[in-house]
């Protein structure tokens, strides 16, 4: 299948090191560059969990129009 007709999800992330701990913990921020629409996350856990459901939305989304 050629790439083009493939799905795809485009973001600008931005990570940086929060040191207001006595623990440095990783924050990370994703824009949607079409929408603007901007996602700010604790730590890097709450990322990844984001861009699971991203997908699994995705997914289902074909899967309902096939």
């Amino acid at each position: 299948m050629p790439t083009a007709s493939l799905p795809q999800l485009v973001y600008v992330v931005r990570l940086w090191q929060s040191d207001s701990t006595d623990q440095p913990t990783w924050r990370v921020s994703v824009q949607n560059p079409g929408t603007e629409e901007r996602h700010i996350f604790a730590n890097l856990e709450e990322f990844f969990t984001f861009v699971e459901e991203q997908t699994r939305t995705t997914d289902q989304r074909l899967s309902d129009r096939a």
